[in-house]
């Protein structure tokens, strides 16, 4: 049984080779076109969520910097909130302040755990 299964698939090469290289085409395709539709949905979602339409300008730190020149740098503070202010064309300013967060007791301990970064805003 074996060898007439053999002889015949060296017989037909090509009736079995075909639809193997269909099926792996058709798996690479479907698995392709489900990860640039994941990829795509992700860079949106991104997007979206750091996306501020009414910002024009937003003045960052300077992240490139190193632990020496980080002390030297500009702070991001009241006072360059309010020289932002003063510049012409500047119909709005507002400092928001992002990071993470936690509640400390008095004695010093944690107050509940450790969770994702949140993010405070006050207004300016």
């Amino acid at each position: 049984m074996f060898h007439s299964a053999l002889r015949d698939l060296h017989a037909h090469k090509r009736r079995f080779q075909l639809p193997a290289v269909a099926v792996v085409l058709g798996v690479a395709f479907t698995s392709g076109s489900l990860l640039y539709t994941q990829s795509v949905r992700t860079a949106l979602e991104q997007a979206q969520a750091t996306a501020q339409p009414d910002v024009s300008v937003a003045v960052r730190p300077d992240t490139s910097a190193d632990d020496a020149a980080r002390g030297a740098r500009a702070r991001l503070d009241d006072r360059l909130l309010n020289r932002l202010r003063t510049l012409p064309g500047a119909a709005a300013v507002r400092g928001t302040a992002e990071g993470t967060a936690f509640v400390v007791g008095p004695g010093g301990e944690l107050i509940g755990p450790r969770g994702a970064p949140g993010s405070a805003s006050a207004a300016g």
